[in-house]
């Protein structure tokens, strides 16, 4: 089975990158040797990474490269995480919203099924914004989103054709592997039970 795989991959995130090893390990443990093809911003790193295929995600070059991937996939994975908002800015074919839904567009032209994978939705407050999840969100054959909330939005927003289903976000089929490196930096013994919390600002919320 041939999969792309299409999210925030490439940049870094250590959350969105370890959504990506949740998926791409998932996928071959439950599927027959898959041929997988992740767009990337560091398409050379990722594949090296994770052993897959990979090509660059934005719309500067080797646009024939992700038409060529999507049209020989029988399926294309949209996500996970939170890809379909528009917090950030929306234009006609700027920010995250407009992107991941063109590739959404992009495989339908080329015959391919579509899944919305372990999602969080939203928020979507612009028009456009809305208008494009109501048109292209009914474009999808599969609907899985981590929580609730998630699956009401899309069907405030109109998104009725494919079975919404809510699931839990993928990070917690995480297959377990050993790593040495926080034992070896912080000079811990090795059985010690730790828990690591990074926080950061989230938008005007800083008080924490």
């Amino acid at each position: 089975m041939k999969i792309v795989i299409s999210g925030f991959y490439g940049f870094g995130n250590t959350g969105d990158e370890a959504i990506l090893e949740a998926i791409i390990d998932n996928l071959r443990t439950e599927l027959s040797n898959p041929t997988i093809t992740v767009f990337s911003f560091s398409p050379e790193q990722t594949a090296k990474t994770h052993g897959v295929k990979s090509v660059y995600r934005g719309w500067r070059r080797d646009n024939k490269e992700k038409i060529h991937a999507l049209r020989n996939a029988d399926l294309l994975v949209s996500g996970g995480g939170g890809l379909l908002q528009d917090v950030y800015p929306t234009r006609f074919l700027f920010g995250p919203l407009p992107y991941y839904l063109l590739i959404v567009f992009l495989a339908k032209l080329c015959g391919t099924k579509v899944m919305f994978f372990s999602q969080g939705i939203g928020p979507v407050n612009t028009k456009w914004g809305k208008l494009l999840m109501r048109v292209f969100g009914n474009m999808a054959n599969l609907i899985t989103v981590r929580d609730e909330y998630s699956k009401q939005l899309l069907q405030h927003l109109g998104v009725k054709k494919p079975e919404i289903v809510v699931t839990a976000d993928i990070v917690f089929a995480f297959h377990h592997k050993t790593d040495d490196a926080c034992i070896n930096s912080l000079l811990l013994q090795g059985n010690e039970q730790l828990i690591a919390v990074s926080v950061r600002p989230w938008f005007h919320h800083r008080d924490y």
